[in-house]
């Protein structure tokens, strides 16, 4: 398992997701296909253009975002 930490930098409109390798990364929003997953800077998680849930204490700048990584092959 890797973890990665990031700090919140700027304001403003950001995502923060994961997306298969045929994801359209230049279409935005992300999130509105079944290729992506996205947290949106107003605190939506979105899938396929539906709203999976919501978060209402949003990252501020100065924030650790936390990024984990599981090698499944690891587990067999």
């Amino acid at each position: 398992m890797l973890i990665h930490g990031r700090t919140v930098l700027c304001a403003g409109i950001w995502g923060l997701g994961l997306a298969a390798r045929n994801c359209n990364l230049h279409k935005v929003p992300l999130g509105a296909d079944a290729n992506s997953w996205v947290l949106r800077h107003d605190g939506i998680l979105a899938h396929n253009g539906e709203e999976l849930g919501r978060i209402e204490d949003l990252p501020q700048e100065g924030d650790i975002i936390v990024r984990w990584f599981l090698d499944c092959f690891a587990l067999l």
